[in-house]
């Protein structure tokens, strides 16, 4: 992946990196923090915050906590690693791209954390107003972890010091608000 000079990286293994960038001729006290994975559902909140953000005049601060999602489904074969390695980079490049026409400063972490504790621990390191993920998924799994309180989104909502926006798969930040008539 080529990047801009502009674009800060630091790479702290092959599975975990902090990529940025800033616009020095935009002084921003307001910060979105967005929650990053696979599947569409988060690919759209992705593009959500972006635009929500460009609209509030508010920096980007996406975060990708790596897990079992990210991992491939064969773990004994030899190509494993290579696998893992590839799908976490094409979810970085994704993000990365995703950024690059936003207007504002923007920063992309990817860790090997817990997601709902890193994301609190983000919006609490950048003085976030919002966090942004992709709403739940439907089924019984995802009614599960509602229920257990496992689910990211699940934990995000319980806490009470950040507003938090669940994007549903269909709702596009163009889209949104709807007009009212």
């Amino acid at each position: 992946m080529t990047h801009s000079p502009h674009i800060h990286d630091t790479v702290r293994s092959p599975l975990t990196s902090h990529l940025g960038q800033s616009r020095p001729q935009m002084a921003t006290t307001r910060h979105v923090v967005v929650g990053f994975g696979t599947g569409d559902i988060s690919k759209n909140a992705l593009a959500f915050a972006v635009t929500f953000a460009a609209g509030q005049d508010a920096d980007v601060h996406v975060v990708h906590c790596v897990d079992s999602e990210d991992m491939p489904i064969e773990t004994d074969s030899p190509q494993y690693e290579n696998r893992f390695q590839h799908a976490v980079a094409a979810q970085r490049d994704h993000a990365v791209a995703a950024l690059q026409t936003f207007p504002g400063a923007w920063t992309y972490d990817c860790v090997r954390a817990d997601p709902a504790e890193y994301l609190l621990k983000s919006a609490k390191e950048y003085g976030a107003f919002v966090i942004v993920v992709g709403a739940p998924r439907t089924g019984a799994v995802s009614a599960l972890g509602a229920l257990l309180h496992t689910s990211v989104s699940s934990r995000l909502t319980r806490q009470d010091q950040y507003p938090v926006l669940l994007i549903p798969a269909a709702v596009t930040a163009t889209a949104w608000p709807p007009q009212v008539r």
